[in-house]
């Protein structure tokens, strides 16, 4: 997981810079026996507990289980030892990763900020560019546009470092073009979607590669060059029908039909909306299906259809209010994940107290036999002084006889 960077999490925009997430941690690929096996090994107190624990936090991270992976996180950042200081900042990292997929966002930057103090510490300026991608990232999730991409500028700067970084630094670069799409700065945005294009076309990477040119479309659409966003929109079409990507192919075709309503072409974006609609059947495209009948009822209003209008506004209330149940039953969720991080934390921190009680009891006790030692030692010692004085005494005194 730590390497949400490189955008291994799948993140990518498909037209009007709506995003899809997609976090890695999904992946349920990890086996009990390993989980069972670490466990041992970590309750033995084998060399590298350290270690050992995060491999099990990411064992345990594969398979969503948040507040076990947490516990152990911030165990082996206990237990850690001064000289690992490549290992901390990776624990560091995986703690801010594992708050952020649970929305806590504001745990999730303190502990990103304190990893990119320790991969500062190490030099290590690729490490650095990640967690500031993540950082950025953050802040555009709550629209912090301004602070999201001074981040994204300095990590741009860093991977601009070596030429080895090329990935990261383009996915840098499409993300500052989301940023700048966002704030109405459309020249900036497009300069940056622009160096995204012909990489992902060259890498093969047809998701990116037909989700920039939908992107460079809505900012040609934004500045009414609708030419130019058409001819953005059918490239991206022509890619997503290549791969047989039906969300990128109604989410292209639904891009398509908007321009068409915009210059009052009605009877054709009608006909590419209903198109559109055929393609978006995935649960994650109901976002998308709402867009398009609010667009269709309102063409329907200018040609004073009445019926289809309020036909297609009550299908978009349907959907609103399967978002809206879906959106309470992830709220609940998130909850029930955030109890059990709250509860994991506080145990973490009881028994953090206990050792940290033993460790002045032990150092009281040793402290206590140490300064009992001395005192026996200085009895012994002036006793022993006090014998021989006697004992002079006592060959005087026979000398003297």
């Amino acid at each position: 997981l730590s390497s949400m960077r490189a955008f291994t999490r799948g993140l990518f925009f498909l037209g009007f810079f709506m995003f899809i997430y997609t976090p890695v941690v999904n992946a349920k690929d990890s086996s009990a026996d390993s989980i069972a096996h670490l466990l041992t090994e970590v309750n033995e107190v084998v060399r590298n507990a350290t270690a050992k624990r995060s491999e099990l936090a990411k064992l345990f991270l594969k398979n969503n289980e948040y507040s076990e992976a947490l516990y152990h996180l911030k165990s082996a950042l206990r237990e850690i030892k001064t000289s690992e200081t490549v290992l901390k900042p990776k624990i560091l990292e995986l703690i801010g990763d594992i708050y952020s997929e649970n929305n806590e966002l504001q745990s999730a930057v303190n502990y990103y900020l304190r990893a990119k103090s320790a991969y500062e510490l190490i030099q290590d300026d690729h490490a650095v560019g990640g967690v500031l991608v993540d950082l950025a990232t953050l802040n555009l999730r709550i629209s912090k546009y301004e602070k999201s991409r001074d981040y994204l500028v300095a990590a741009e700067k860093l991977y601009q470092k070596n030429p080895e970084n090329k990935t990261e630094l383009v996915n840098c670069y499409f993300l500052l073009g989301i940023v700048y799409g966002n704030v109405e700065k459309l020249d900036s945005s497009l300069y940056y979607f622009n160096q995204c294009e012909k990489f992902y076309l060259d890498e093969g990477n047809a998701i990116q590669y037909g989700g920039v040119l939908n992107n460079i479309g809505a900012i040609y659409s934004k500045m009414d060059n609708k030419d130019a966003a058409l001819e953005k929109y059918n490239k991206a079409l022509a890619v997503f029908q290549e791969i047989n990507s039906r969300s990128g192919i109604g989410v292209t075709i639904s891009n398509i039909a908007y321009i068409k309503q915009k210059y009052g072409l009605y009877q054709e974006a009608i006909r590419l909306f209903n198109e559109s609609n055929s393609y978006l059947i995935e649960p994650n495209d109901a976002h998308y299906l709402l867009t398009n009948y609010s667009n269709l009822s309102d063409i329907y209003k200018e040609l004073n259809d009445y019926k289809n209008a309020l036909y297609f506004q009550d299908k978009y209330l349907e959907i609103k209010d399967e978002i809206a149940n879906e959106d309470v039953l992830a709220r609940i969720s998130e909850v029930e994940k955030k109890h059990e991080l709250t509860k994991k934390d506080n145990e973490y921190k009881l028994i953090a107290k206990e050792v940290e009680l033993k460790r002045k009891t032990l150092w009281f006790t040793l402290s206590a036999a140490a300064l009992l030692i001395i005192v026996v030692l200085l009895v012994y010692r002036n006793t022993r002084t006090s014998l021989q004085k006697t004992r002079l005494k006592e060959v005087l005194l026979e000398v003297e006889k």
